[in-house]
């Protein structure tokens, strides 16, 4: 056998070893807004290089915001323990480990529902399956609400009124909006990053709205505790969005 046939070989050994691994790694994500099988896998790793290289830890993007906080004074506390990593592919936007365990999964979906009725029944949002996610159900804006604030409406335009998901098919972290003063708060303190997507060129050319800049992945609770501080920030989201205030 050829040198260039044994480097041919060799090089198409180690790409198929990747493709394999990254195609297993979206699996391992669980379904998300685009198809769960090879297609989906396709059409995520084609995006990849639309999210290379953001910074999306950054939060120099909130600091001349004028808007309020809605977080609890002093809140969030920081996060323990370093940032959990995060998937490759920028749909579906998910982490690879710090997972919960079934019981905190289940307790978080128990605070989301719980905070989601309270603000349903509040006249405050609806809630419908997510369009953004497919596969589970998210709050979203009432067509009426005009208790927020310009920039807070505007946010809720370019997503169709969907702020709050948790991502109850895989990792159980969660995606909300918020505003850009929590934003920096809940990012500093280690809970959550901006999506790659946010601002995106191609994500507005291609559907018309690019995601917010406020649109942050906020970690998976791994305790009871850390829990309360998930539910706290989805609270701040829905009064953000919404004026509801969950505390009255």
């Amino acid at each position: 056998m050829s040198k260039a046939a044994i480097t041919t070989l060799v090089l198409g050994t180690i790409t198929s070893v990747y493709l394999y691994k990254d195609y297993q790694t979206y699996m391992s994500m669980g379904p998300g807004g685009i198809p769960h099988n090879a297609v989906g896998w396709a059409i995520a790793s084609l995006l990849k290089p639309v999210a290379f290289g953001k910074d999306v830890l950054s939060t120099k993007l909130y600091e001349a915001s004028e808007e309020p906080s809605f977080l609890p004074e002093n809140f969030p506390p920081n996060r323990e323990g370093v940032r959990p990593a995060i998937g490759p592919h920028p749909i579906p936007h998910r982490q690879l480990d710090q997972l919960p365990s079934d019981e905190i999964k289940a307790a978080l979906i128990q605070k989301y529902d719980s905070i989601g009725q309270k603000a349903e029944s509040a006249s405050a949002v609806y809630i419908s399956m997510s369009h953004l996610e497919k596969h589970t159900t998210a709050l979203y804006t009432k067509a009426s609400q005009n208790t927020a604030s310009a920039m807070a409406q505007s946010d809720a335009l370019d997503t169709k009124g969907e702020f709050a998901h948790v991502h109850s098919t895989g990792d159980h972290s969660v995606h909300v909006i918020l505003s850009p003063t929590d934003c920096k708060k809940v990012m500093d303190a280690g809970w959550g990053e901006r999506h790659t997507f946010d601002g995106s060129a191609f994500v507005r050319a291609a559907l018309k709205k690019p995601l917010p800049m406020t649109y942050l992945l906020i970690y998976a609770p791994r305790t009871e505790e850390e829990v309360e501080t998930v539910s706290k920030i989805l609270e701040a989201s829905v009064t953000y969005m919404t004026g509801w205030n969950a505390e009255k």
